[in-house]
């Protein structure tokens, strides 16, 4: 797949609409990008290649007024690491708590990377103040004949809780499943003491649709299991629309 790398001594200009090998149109938003570079490099001099988690311009996808949407990155994978080991920020997440190796976020990184546009679709989320990376969004399960898909988020850094970033990206992700993929429905699972969580997904889109009750454990307690969807039907997409060329 072709993408824009940032020069970090150069900003580019002018719009880009580039195509990957499956003709798929990449979400490319050149003068957005331009206006980050040049914040970058009046924080005192500072460039993205600055950053002490990143030693070059991270590649980008999509881009929203509070986050941006790239690849993943086996440099990275360290900072993957430490979120999924963190409880607190997997403490809303329908799994059982353990610890995650080295040697398994190697695996989880390799069956990503090569399933990328077949059964699942994972970016990197970056804060886009600062482009740093601060989480993941993703969609799995993806049946291209029912075009259904499952989403799923991690905000990994805690100090961007609260901040509205988990309900941009679920509403980007939205997006990007509708309209640069084509999918009917895209749902969700999540437990229902994630008050904070499904305020976000409410307010990117999605509702309840139903609930398995006291069907999660924790701490000795039982709790339900929200599922919720949304339909292309209901949805109005915020940025990818514009990629899309009007009828002939």
């Amino acid at each position: 797949m072709s993408s824009l790398i940032l020069n970090p001594h150069k900003p580019p200009y002018g719009a880009i609409q580039q195509f990957d090998s499956l003709g798929m149109m990449e979400m490319l938003y050149t003068p957005i990008i331009t206006a980050l570079w040049h914040q970058k490099h009046d924080m005192k001099g500072a460039t993205m290649d600055s950053d002490p988690q990143s030693s070059a311009a991270p590649i980008i996808n999509i881009i929203g007024e509070k986050i941006l949407f790239g690849p993943v990155r086996h440099d990275l994978l360290p900072l993957y690491l430490r979120w999924y080991n963190d409880f607190e920020v997997n403490r809303t997440r329908i799994f059982t708590w353990r610890p995650i190796t080295n040697e398994a976020a190697q695996t989880l990184y390799q069956r990503i990377s090569q399933e990328e546009g077949i059964g699942s679709i994972t970016f990197t989320l970056y804060e886009r103040a600062t482009a740093r990376p601060i989480g993941l969004s993703y969609l799995f399960n993806i049946d291209y004949f029912s075009q259904t898909a499952e989403y799923g988020i991690v905000i990994g850094e805690k100090d961007c809780w609260g901040k509205g970033y988990g309900s941009e990206a679920t509403r980007l992700m939205l997006d990007f499943g509708f309209t640069g993929l084509s999918l009917h429905a895209i749902r969700l699972r999540t437990l229902s003491f994630n008050t904070r969580g499904i305020g976000a997904y409410r307010r990117a889109g999605f509702q309840e649709v139903g609930r398995w009750r006291e069907a999660h454990r924790l701490g000795g307690r039982a709790y339900d299991v929200i599922l919720m969807d949304c339909l292309a039907s209901e949805f109005s997409s915020p940025a990818l629309s514009t990629l899309v060329p009007d009828p002939e």
